[in-house]
């Protein structure tokens, strides 16, 4: 079936190739036998309607500007300027297109030709829509309509409510993009309008696929390919061709998502349509994600931002940093991950907050009281009355304006003991209304604030040290991990190099998302030390993380860094090495606790900045080796609220060496638990347990 609607398409493509260019070549005969320039000025009017090559319309567009310069008309010069404006709109060079369509709107209302102004504020609007600027867009819209609605453009309207639907679907606005494109869908259909019609397919099809509603959005992705390819639509096909091709991605169907999207992007891209290319390459991206080739997907987001950067599609952009984000995390590359993903999350900040989404409220309500207050004023002006029945009216006027004075005067007298009364209601409503509004903004803000958090979290999940890669070189163990806050300054971390395996059991500076960031740090100069620099002995590793550390975040004298213990098991020799900054491990073998050496300074600026010293631990038969942090012995609780102490954490530690490792960390979990009760759990807890 696919082979065939691809032939159907080729088909159709080439019989409406030939009748544009008969058409074309018409229009050409007139201009070349026609003197006048208003005359002329038409044909090549119509000629950039026609015509959808880039190349050839600028061509066109450009001989109006000749023509509208020679004859001085303020008509002619709009319009040649307008088309011109959305020549540049449709190549993506917004700003240049604004420019524009403002001088056309200067002349416009000098001409007071409301019409015209009311088709510049939708080009207006559109341009910042694309720009990401939705409350200006928003605003134009409306004006847009007003204007419309006051010269009873009942055949237009309806334009302006797919443009403020396509806003509100930028703002993920559904429902009032949807009862917006519905609205014009009745009067599109009533018009015969085909053109508009396949917009608002497309616009339900946007909405509903974001709503994950996907077969209900193919559907009207489906009924817009229909008009679009029957009218030789060219922008519009693209644009839904590789929006169907993302549905299809959502339902797994990738071989038919990549078919779809490149079908569109080949049409987007011989006809220079910027906006569609970017966002078919961000789709293709994707596909390339969900088939593992992170390289390629790459390549495609990296193109596809540098297409949308270069003219101005902050939307692409923002998706395209989204997605860049998204692949270095797949690739475990976190560094570039965070860059993107800060990178995303201004840029969507940006593009609304909470000042402009009131507005934009506003600009709804404005305009719908506008239009109450036309509709008042239409309806005064329709039922004028004739000369003498205005005298009699008057002359009612006058005794219903004495009546309305007397009971002004009594409801003056019965109503002055409320006045104080209702004052103070009206304060107490205007109160309780801005404690709401400051309420909805603290809870987004907070929202905001955690997903960044939880996205963090992901990140730091991924860095730390997969199960699978301890189980496969420790035959028993247990990891016992509860963050105080969603992401932690604790961690554990683990690699293989050079037939070594090593483990770290780390806590950072802080706790919370500057705790995390740390963890990043240290974490990355961690991998350097082993994976690059080719540095062995833990000690020596210690030393150039602090170094790095140091160099890095350190210069202006702030003590940031690590406590820590680092282990070594050669897997040729089975000996064990460590190194031990602030925090020691314990050995427990039978009845004996054995504490062993560590250095009293942290990986980071410190009291002392002496060499770390590389320690072994001894082979006992059976022994239990425990890595852990300051958290749980400090944790505040039991009858007196005090601390747990490290004292009572060694000989629960001792009390449960024997069993087997889960049922250790369980314990060990319930014991925390049981200790902390109801007070607040203070720092983040770690403890590794490895039988060696």
């Amino acid at each position: 079936m696919s082979k065939i609607y691809l032939i159907l398409f080729c088909f159709l493509f080439t019989v409406l190739t030939y009748s544009q260019n008969t058409k074309e070549d018409s229009l050409l005969r007139l201009v070349s036998r026609e003197q006048q320039d208003t005359t002329r000025f038409n044909l090549y009017f119509s000629l950039t309607k026609l015509m959808l090559n880039t190349e050839d319309k600028d061509r066109y567009v450009d001989s109006l500007n000749a023509i509208a310069s020679r004859t001085d008309i303020p008509l002619l010069r709009v319009k040649a300027l307008s088309q011109k404006g959305l020549s540049f709109f449709e190549k993506g060079e917004n700003q240049k297109a604004l420019n524009l369509f403002f001088k056309s709107l200067e002349i416009c209302k000098k001409e007071n030709n409301k019409k015209f102004t009311s088709k510049l504020y939708n080009n207006i609007a559109n341009c910042y829509d694309v720009m990401g600027i939705y409350e200006k867009a928003l605003y134009f819209h409306f004006e847009a309509l007003k204007i419309k609605e006051e010269l009873g453009l009942k055949d237009k309207i309806y334009i302006s409510r797919i443009n403020i639907a396509t806003v509100y679907y930028n703002l993920k606005q559904y429902k009032q993009a949807i009862d917006y494109c519905n609205l014009a869908l009745v009067d599109c259909i009533k018009y015969g309008d085909k053109e508009n019609e396949a917009i608002i397919y497309h616009n339900l099809g946007n909405n509903y696929h974001d709503l994950k509603e996907y077969d209900k959005g193919i559907d009207y992705y489906n009924k817009s390919l229909e008009i679009s390819k029957a009218d030789n639509d060219y922008y519009q096909f693209t644009n839904t061709t590789i929006e169907l091709g993302s549905s299809y991605l959502f339902l797994n169907k990738i071989d038919l998502a990549e078919k779809t999207v490149n079908t569109g992007l080949k049409v987007a891209e011989e006809n220079d349509f910027t906006e569609h290319i970017s966002g078919g390459k961000n789709i293709l991206g994707q596909i390339a994600v969900k088939r593992s080739n992170y390289n390629l997907a790459k390549k495609y987001y990296f193109e596809a931002l540098d297409i949308a950067k270069k003219n101005d599609i902050i939307l692409q952009v923002k998706n395209s940093y989204e997605n860049l984000s998204n692949v270095f995390a797949q690739q475990n590359d976190f560094k570039e991950s965070l860059k993107y993903q800060l990178l995303f999350s201004n840029i969507k900040d940006s593009l609304i907050n909470d000042s402009k989404a009131k507005s934009m409220a506003n600009l709804q309500e404005n305009y719908e009281i506008d239009k109450k207050e036309t509709e008042n004023a239409l309806l005064q002006a329709e039922n004028k009355l004739s000369s003498s029945t205005i005298k009699q009216q008057k002359i009612v006027t006058y005794f219903i304006v004495g009546g309305l004075l007397i009971v002004s005067l009594l409801a003056f007298f019965i109503f002055k003991g409320l006045k104080v009364q209702k004052r103070a209601n009206a304060i107490i409503v205007k109160q309780k209304k801005e404690v709401e509004i400051q309420k909805h903004k603290v809870e987004e803000h907070q929202k905001e604030i955690l997903d960044s958090i939880h996205y963090a979290k992901r990140i730091q999940t991924a860095l730390l040290a997969n199960k699978e890669l301890i189980d496969a070189n420790t035959a028993h163990n247990f990891v016992l991990f509860n963050p105080k806050d969603i992401v932690s300054g604790d961690f554990y971390w683990a690699t293989e190099h050079n037939q070594k395996f090593y483990l770290a059991v780390c806590d950072s500076t802080g706790h919370g998302v500057p705790g995390a960031f740390m963890s990043l740090l240290n974490i990355g100069f961690l991998s350097e030390a082993i994976k690059e620099k080719n540095i062995e002995k833990p000690n020596e590793i210690f030393n150039y993380v602090r170094k790095r550390l140091i160099s890095s975040i350190s210069n202006e004298g702030q003590k940031d860094g690590m406590d820590g213990i680092l282990i070594c098991i050669d897997k040729q020799t089975n000996n064990i090495t460590y190194a031990a900054a602030n925090n020691e491990p314990v050995l427990i073998s039978g009845t004996d606790i054995i504490l062993l050496p560590k250095d009293r300074m942290p990986v980071g600026k410190g009291e002392k900045a002496n060499e770390f010293k590389l320690f072994e631990i001894p082979y006992h038969p059976n022994a239990t080796i425990y890595l852990y942090t300051d958290g749980y012995a400090d944790q505040f609780g039991g009858a007196k609220g005090k601390k747990f102490k490290y004292k009572q954490l060694e000989e629960l530690l001792l009390s449960v060496s024997a069993l087997p490792m889960q049922e250790q960390m369980a314990i060990l979990n319930q014991t925390f638990e049981n200790w902390r009760g109801n007070l607040e759990q203070v720092d983040d807890v770690l403890i590794i347990g490895i039988k060696i």
